[in-house]
């Protein structure tokens, strides 16, 4: 009964923030992007769950059999965690927002990058409050730890987003942006995750390091929203299913090489 009388509370906290950030954002644009793309891009993320659910049902066991105590860690945040979500995140804005013909300003690359991180956050959230929170942990417990995750997709879906718009802009190279827009996340995503699994990493307070920068990036992403809306694109190229398996495994290289760095860091 408890559980039934605390489940609104809890999904209220999940859902309120995710929308009163996308709506300040979309509110601050002078020339809005559709609500429907917006909208779609946002629920699109909740359908990469189910692959997500699949890898890593078989990446678990085989990290398991293989790895020691450190780097078990080290390919879980990099890999399994940083790789594989924000591969499929990637997946949603490259291969359905990227073509969009409303794709055509640097600020878009802002507006769908945080529709991409919410939607992810959101959905990833209710997991956390169905199998740890509900029921067993204060409220104040989810707003401490999971609006900290919220905050950190937010500033991973600009900062993909930033630089698939990049890419389309003439004067970057368009391998080079597509290539960052993938491995910067997965850099900050792992390295995030790793700082709890590393003595040295966490009492050098990495974590609060981050959540600076966090802020930082959506602080002045929001203020700049506009004069980014200036430096505006041609709708050229689109990406395609190719280019985006050559991304995944530049990004899956990347990944793995990290792990195995990191995994020395104890």
């Amino acid at each position: 009964m408890n559980n039934l009388l605390y489940s609104p509370s809890y999904l209220l906290l999940n859902f309120i923030p995710a929308i009163f950030i996308i709506s300040l954002f979309l509110l601050r644009e002078k020339k809005k992007e559709p609500l429907s793309i917006v909208l779609s891009t946002f629920a699109l993320t909740y359908i990469i769950v189910l692959p997500l659910d699949i890898f890593i049902s078989l990446v678990d066991p085989y990290l398991e059999n293989t790895f020691d105590s450190q780097h078990y860690f080290s390919f879980q945040d990099f890999f399994r965690a940083a790789y594989l979500e924000e591969l499929l995140k990637f997946a949603v804005i490259f291969l359905f927002v990227y073509r969009q013909t409303h794709f055509d300003e640097l600020s878009d690359g802002i507006i769908y990058g945080i529709a991409v991180g919410l939607g992810y956050a959101v959905v990833e959230n209710y997991a956390y409050l169905l199998n740890f929170y509900i029921g067993q942990k204060p409220m104040i417990e989810f707003v401490q730890n999971r609006w900290w995750a919220l905050i950190g997709h937010v500033s991973l879906g600009i900062l993909m987003g930033m630089f698939l718009a990049k890419s389309r802009i003439k004067r970057f190279n368009r391998k080079l942006m597509l290539s960052l827009s993938l491995m910067i996340p997965i850099f900050l995503h792992g390295l995030h995750n790793y700082t709890f699994d590393s003595d040295t990493l966490y009492q050098s307070y990495v974590d609060y390091y981050i959540l600076g920068f966090d802020f930082i990036l959506i602080t002045g992403s929001f203020i700049f929203l506009r004069k980014l809306e200036t430096i505006k694109f041609d709708h050229q190229e689109e990406g395609n299913f190719k280019e985006f398996i050559q991304i995944a495994v530049f990004g899956l290289l990347f990944s793995l090489i990290l792990a195995f760095l990191f995994g020395f860091i104890k």
